[in-house]
């Protein structure tokens, strides 16, 4: 099956780490985390401005320069109103204190908030990437259907759609995929034109030919769901 874990091409399954050489991949493509992973470290955050927060915590180079500085932590910015708020984080008897720095916030959500600017967001998170093709998925199994539909190659399957590339070695999935090609459908994939009933279905069949999409808001869904497990 053509996957991989992206720092170790040899490996077929594996936890996501840090690429030990760059952020391409086979060819020159940009990895799916490239613009969120930090030069510096290698870590990688869930937006652009977590990540550019983290930079200016972790990373900021003698020729940075910014209008408020806070004298007691690393914060920086150019902004009054957010340094007035942000130095409320070192007002004392604050319940939730960040273990890696000591700043202080009044509830958890504020605190975990914070805490993604010195984590990386992949860290014991499985991911999965197509040999071919570079796109990203979060289980094994919809990469083997994408790696199926889209780079087949010499391998031999027992049943074959006739009218698109689908191929299983199970007559009952077979069956059970006939059904996208009956006239009426509402919700058409504009990749292949399979039909689906529901807009949801349609959404998880377009990820065989898509891949993951790296929105923070999912992201951070699919990594929870992993940690869970």
């Amino acid at each position: 099956m053509n996957q991989q874990m992206i720092s170790h091409p040899s490996n077929s399954m594996a936890t996501y780490s840090k690429p030990s050489e760059g952020l391409f991949g086979k060819g020159g493509r940009e990895s799916p985390f490239s613009r969120l992973t930090c030069k510096s470290c290698g870590k990688i955050f869930s937006s652009i401005a977590t990540l550019q927060r983290h930079r200016v915590w972790h990373h900021k180079e003698m020729d940075d320069v910014f209008k408020y500085n806070c004298a007691l932590c690393p914060y920086a910015t150019n902004h009054n109103n957010r340094f007035k708020s942000h130095k409320l984080v070192h007002e004392p008897n604050r319940k939730y204190m960040c273990k890696e720095c000591g700043n202080g916030f009044q509830n958890t959500q504020s605190l975990k908030c914070h805490e993604l600017i010195h984590t990386d967001l992949l860290k014991g998170f499985i991911g999965y990437v197509c040999n071919d093709c570079h796109k990203w998925f979060t289980s094994s199994i919809t990469l083997r259907r994408h790696s199926d539909w889209h780079h087949k190659g010499k391998k031999i399957f027992k049943f074959y759609c006739p009218h698109c590339p689908y191929a299983t070695d199970k007559k009952f999935n077979l069956s059970a995929h006939s059904p996208v090609h009956k006239p009426g459908r509402e919700h058409r994939c504009e990749t292949c034109g399979n039909g689906f009933n529901s807009l949801c279905s349609l959404n998880k069949h377009n990820i065989i030919h898509t891949g993951e999409r790296l929105s923070p808001a999912y992201t951070m869904k699919a990594i929870e769901a992993s940690r869970n497990k």
